[in-house]
């Protein structure tokens, strides 16, 4: 598949208004599972509208750059450690920065400190919050458990918002 996922980004030349090489890797699974498909049920699948939905494509909270001004803010769902590893390596390109300020929660069902401890070892600073999520993890404990683990963080009180708004 690995080949048929290079000929396939060289062959389609899609635009991809999504940020980060991950989401060009999964853009490209997309469309070798398509061509698969295509090829093994004899199914007409037209490449230009294949295309046009990759280009077109909006997918919130997936590397998303959602202010630049006063500071740069860019949102992401990691969720498992190979994601936050991702996410990672794409901050790491990122020029110009003093620092980077994470702000993180958790949900139980989650090994969160297997996703949280790469991202606190990348960061200038970490606040951990609770969402409105039910099964949201409570900031205060994940800020203890990574406390733990020898990683300062703070656990903030308030939203969210409120606390996005506060640190920037």
């Amino acid at each position: 598949i690995r080949r048929q996922r290079q000929m396939c980004i060289r062959d389609s030349n899609c635009d991809l208004p999504l940020l980060g090489t991950f989401q060009q890797e999964n853009a490209a699974i997309a469309i070798t599972t398509i061509e698969i498909l295509k090829n093994k049920y004899h199914q007409t699948f037209y490449s230009r509208n294949i295309l046009d939905v990759i280009k077109n494509i909006i997918w919130p909270c997936r590397f998303e750059v959602v202010q630049n001004f006063p500071a740069k803010v860019i949102v992401d769902g990691a969720h498992c450690p190979y994601s936050m590893h991702r996410v990672i390596s794409e901050l790491a390109k990122l020029k110009n920065y003093k620092s980077i300020i994470g702000v993180v929660g958790s949900t139980s069902g989650h090994n969160s400190m297997d996703t949280l401890v790469p991202l606190a070892q990348n960061v200038t600073q970490l606040i951990t919050v609770k969402s409105l999520h039910p099964k949201a993890k409570p900031a205060s404990e994940l800020s203890y458990k990574l406390k733990i683990r020898g990683f300062e963080s703070t656990a903030s009180i308030l939203s969210v918002n409120q606390t996005l708004k506060n640190e920037l």
